[in-house]
């Protein structure tokens, strides 16, 4: 993996990890001030909609698992 491939996946971990949350909730399906009462305790989350936001976690955890895998992958060989 060349230097300029590993600089794409240190990008993708950041946007993946430190998504706006406007992404985070569009994806989701919700508004981002929909996501900021829940957090806050002003509203209630219906079962539903917390189940979407999770899923959306759940994928970007996934994405994270793999690039961290690519990442090792590129540290292994810059080592060897």
């Amino acid at each position: 993996m060349q230097r300029g491939e590993v600089a794409v996946l240190v990008k993708r971990a950041i946007e993946v990890a430190a998504g706006q949350v406007e992404d985070l909730a569009a994806e989701a399906g919700i508004s981002k001030h929909t996501l900021y009462a829940w957090a806050a305790g002003r509203r209630r989350a219906p079962a539903e909609k917390l189940e979407r936001f999770a899923a959306v976690l759940r994928r970007r955890s996934g994405e994270l698992a793999a690039l961290a895998a690519d990442l090792d992958r590129a540290a292994e060989r810059r080592e060897a």
